[in-house]
């Protein structure tokens, strides 16, 4: 059975407009880690049916870390003023075939991504940071080519971090909730593979994850309210009063798991997971939207397309978005965890671990045919879908990542509208 990914089946760009959402959380299940069959078959069905569950924090990180980093992330983005805040430095991906170079460490300004097609005003913004060993080993490279690329290919993923100037507490609690973050991500790959029943792969999908510590990058992302465009002189929102407004738009995840955090601050409130978060997802062979919530000393779990294409389909990739906090002047903020294989890996590699016997090549042919006409980015579908089995993955992460810049997007769609 091939990756799920919901694609053209009666389901256009405006049924992801304006379709009814649905508007009270639905439950993930909470899934132990454990090395018992119980525990794993929970996991294997959660992954299967849903692709979101939830997972202890600890003993991957503390209560304490969590609040402190959302209380570091709130002061980042609300004390500083815009202008401040554009003149951070930053890192940029080397420029493709043309395209702007988007970020890839430091701040995203309020409306820089836009998703696919340019269709959506993503209000929000956003700074992008990892493992600082990335930094190290990318200026230790042997040597590099003509376009500033270092010769490894798994270094072309791995950037210096570009932290603004006075923030060092924000550093310190960000760069441990990120560690606790990946080590998350790789027990529950290791648990997956070993609920798959595919051998000892768990040992090497785990080392796939552990690799790519430093080429993995953490995206916090704070969401303003659906009135904030109304009730603010934002010149990106006039300038694209047409589009419809939401904090991220429905795409699936490239890569293998997702770790996310978040927390929400309204009136001199700030607490972690107080309201349904914003995070909404469709389980497996299903177009209705469901609302994910976990509790205090919880984290969600997203799967990615790189799992359900190497498990052949038998781990779900769901198509998510993130609405807008509905309260005047709440905001949402949230540290999402993109947890990265070794950069020289390929689709095919993480096959062989996960579906030994399977054809690497035709599930990738077969995959992309069911995503063809998605209106959605995923893996094999939107920008980067020229995607080969036996590929570097950096390689291919790095031309996906050309996609969400809002540069050079085909023309807006009716509107305006706002998702809720």
């Amino acid at each position: 059975m091939l990756p799920a990914i919901p694609a053209a089946a009666g389901v256009g760009l405006a049924a992801i407009l304006w379709g009814a959402a649905a508007r009270w959380p639905t439950p993930v299940p909470l899934v132990e880690l454990a090395n018992t069959e119980r525990a794993r078959a929970t996991l294997l069905d959660a992954a299967s049916r849903l692709g979101v569950f939830r997972i202890r924090a600890a003993p991957y990180v503390s209560d304490a870390d969590v609040e402190v980093a959302l209380a570091e992330s709130f002061e980042l983005f609300t004390a500083p003023s815009d202008a401040e805040k554009r003149a951070w430095p930053v890192v940029r991906f080397p420029p493709i075939g043309g395209m702007p170079a988007p970020i890839a460490r430091g701040y995203i300004p309020f409306g820089g991504e836009s998703g696919v097609g340019g269709a959506f005003l993503e209000v929000k913004e956003g700074f992008a940071y990892s493992h600082d060993s990335g930094c190290g080993r990318r200026e230790g490279e042997a040597g590099e080519g003509g376009d500033g690329a270092p010769q490894r290919v798994g270094a072309l993923l791995e950037f210096c971090n570009a932290w603004p100037d006075g923030r060092e507490r924000f550093r310190h609690a960000a760069s441990r909730l990120l560690d606790g973050s990946h080590r998350a991500a790789r027990h529950v790959a290791r648990q997956l593979a070993a609920a798959l029943d595919a051998g000892a792969s768990g040992d090497a999908v785990e080392a796939s994850l552990e690799a790519g510590l430093a080429s993995s990058v953490m995206r916090l992302f704070h969401y303003h309210s659906r009135h904030h465009c109304r009730e603010t002189n934002r010149t990106e929102c006039a300038a694209r009063a047409s589009l419809a407004q939401i904090g991220s738009s429905p795409h699936t995840d490239w890569h293998a798991l997702t770790v996310i955090a978040e927390g929400r601050h309204g009136a001199a409130v700030r607490r972690w997971f107080d309201t349904p978060t914003g995070l909404q997802f469709r389980a497996r062979g299903s177009t209705r939207w469901r609302t994910a919530r976990a509790t205090r000393g919880e984290l969600l779990v997203v799967v990615g397309d790189l799992l359900a294409l190497s498990s052949r389909g038998r781990l779900h990739s769901p198509v998510h978005r993130v609405l807008l906090p509905a309260e005047r002047g709440a905001t949402r903020t949230s540290f999402t965890l993109f947890a990265y294989p070794r950069g020289e890996d390929t689709i095919g590699s993480w096959v062989r671990m996960l579906s030994p016997g399977a054809a690497a090549a035709e599930l990738v042919d077969a995959a992309r045919a069911a995503a063809r006409g998605a209106a959605w980015n995923t893996l094999l579908a939107q920008s980067g879908a020229d995607a080969r089995a036996e590929e570097p993955f950096a390689r291919i992460l790095m031309r996906k990542w050309v996609g969400v810049s809002t540069a050079g997007h085909p023309p807006e769609p009716p509107g305006p509208a706002v998702l809720t």
